[in-house]
This record gives C-alpha cells, sequence and structure tokens, in this order.
C-alpha cells in the first residue's frame, strides 16, 4: 500500500509506484499500471476532490451534495446544518445527523467511502486509513468489494458477519498491496 499523494512527496506517487515505468493489467494479483490508472484527482495535488470538503483535516462529500443544498454547512463528520453559525446549529431543527458507523451516513468522502486526508490514490486503489490498497473489487473479482482492513474484504458493510469476511497475506502480500509495481 501507499499513501495519497500530496504537496510534501518529492517524486509522484505514481513514479513511485511504478518505478517510471508503464505496464499494463495482468489480473488482480500483478501489481502494474498503465494510462488507464490514474489517479482520480491529479497527482502531487493536496486538495479533496471537486465533490468533497475539507472538514477536521479530511475529505468528506460535500454537504450540499448530501442534503439536496438543503443543509450546506458541516458541523461535524456526521452532521450538516443550515447555518455557518455554531449556535444556530445547536439547535435540532437546523442540523441534520445521518450515521452509524465510520463510512456510513453523511462520514464519506467523494466516492462513498471513509474520508481521508488530501490526496489521490491510482485508479485501481482505494483509501483505507489513509493507506492506498488495490480495490478489494479487483482482489476478489468483485465477491468481496468492501475494503474493511488491510488485508480484509467483504461482502457489504457493516462488515461485522464472519462468514461475509474474506482475509488474506500478512504484511505486503494478499489483499494487502497497491496498485502499482510494488517497487517501493
Amino acid at each position: 500500500p501507499g499513501m495519497p499523494t500530496g504537496k510534501d512527496m518529492t517524486s509522484s506517487y505514481l513514479e513511485t509506484a511504478t518505478g517510471g515505468k508503464e505496464s499494463y493489467w495482468n489480473g488482480p494479483w500483478t501489481t502494474t499500471t498503465g494510462p488507464n490508472l490514474m489517479p482520480h484527482e491529479v497527482l502531487g495535488s493536496a486538495e479533496c476532490g471537486s465533490n468533497e470538503e475539507l472538514f477536521t483535516g479530511l475529505c468528506y462529500k460535500k454537504c450540499t451534495l448530501l442534503t439536496n443544498g438543503t443543509y450546506p454547512h458541516r458541523t461535524s463528520a456526521w452532521n450538516c446544518c443550515k447555518e455557518e453559525n455554531v449556535f444556530t446549529c445547536m439547535l435540532p431543527s437546523e442540523t441534520v445527523f445521518k450515521a452509524t458507523f465510520t463510512g456510513t451516513g453523511y462520514d464519506i468522502d467523494g466516492g462513498g467511502g471513509i474520508p481521508h486526508p488530501p490526496g489521490a490514490c491510482l485508479e485501481n486503489e482505494e483509501n483505507y486509513l489513509n493507506q492506498c490498497y488495490k480495490t478489494c473489487s479487483l482482489l476478489t473479482y468483485g465477491e468481496y468489494p468492501v475494503r474493511s482492513g488491510p488485508n480484509t474484504c467483504c461482502k457489504s458493510p457493516p462488515c461485522w458477519n464472519v462468514f461475509d469476511v474474506k482475509s488474506l497475506g500478512a504484511a505486503c502480500s494478499g489483499y494487502n498491496i497497491g496498485g502499482g509495481t510494488g517497487k517501493w
């Protein structure tokens, strides 16, 4: 896995992941990249996506989009408010709350995943706890598309049912791999 790109990087994540070489998709266990694997956002950009807002150092899906413009101001990971006023947002009629677990309700990023620090993963990667991993969907051929740990994927959240969870590998193997060439 790798870190999302940021302004403090001396070389781009793609250069690091590919060793400066282009290669192509050879199945879920190969860690290759090509022109179709460019990050969702511009490499080296330490910004949130166009449908995200920065709040407490993480990128969340914009409250405006989540609430159809009714509650456009984020006040916490789980709350959106009508006005940008701390006192007004304390009134239940002026705020809306939606979440049960991390990565659900309003506590999501622009792609519906767990909020992340500014930056981008490659298109065949997903951000989990501020690390970029090859997507569980690719690794499990769509059978376990939700990442629930570095080496664990599940069928659907919440990932509590042991029969809907699959783990494989340790350290930098199994499901704990990035989408680049692995030359890190």
